[in-house]
Parts: structure tokens; sequence; C-alpha cells
């Protein structure tokens, strides 16, 4: 989250997109705001529905930042890599099949 915390204005914003973000990282059945907040130990999803509707960040920045950081060369060892949820590949087949019907 470092490389983006210079996108959003406030401590505020910033501290709810990492919460958000570790909640979509994380492995919850549904991922919307309510379940992210209470996986953020939030008593409800004011926060996340503020971030994502009214809090002053740049969405493009974020994007272009999180482009540029999958897409750079390999990672050497003191760089940390991105952990991908487990459930990738039965989403892709998932996706896979259901465009079949």
């Amino acid at each position: 989250m470092g490389r983006i915390a210079g996108r959003f204005g406030r401590t505020e914003p910033r501290r709810t997109a990492t919460a958000y973000v570790r909640g979509l990282l994380s492995d919850l059945e549904h991922k919307n705001c309510w379940n992210l907040a209470e996986h953020a130990g939030l008593t409800g999803p004011q926060a996340m529905q503020r971030l994502l509707r009214t809090a002053c960040w740049d969405a493009d920045a974020v994007r272009d930042d999180v482009r540029g950081y999958v897409m750079a060369p390999p990672p050497s060892s003191d760089r940390p890599t991105l952990p991908l949820p487990a459930q990738i590949p039965t989403m892709i087949h998932d996706r896979e099949m259901s465009l079949e019907y």
C-alpha cells in the first residue's frame, strides 16, 4: 500500500483503502462492503462505501500504480511479492464453464 498511499489526500481514506484491499485479498466468500467492513473490524459499511462513493482520491493514478507494480520485472529477494488468492484458478475455471452454456 505504500506505493499508492500518496494518492489519498487524507489518512482516513488511506486506512480504509488498506482495509478494503486486505478484504479483497482475503478468503471471504462474499466480498461486499458489509463483509469487507466486518473483516476489517468496523461496525458498518459506511467507511467502505464512502471510500468508493465520495472520498477524494485519484482512481486512475492508483490503477496505473498497481499496473506498474504488477507489470514490473520479477522481484528480487528484497522486494515483497503480491500474494494471489488461491481461488483464482477455480474462478477462472468456473467462468470458462459458464461461458460454454
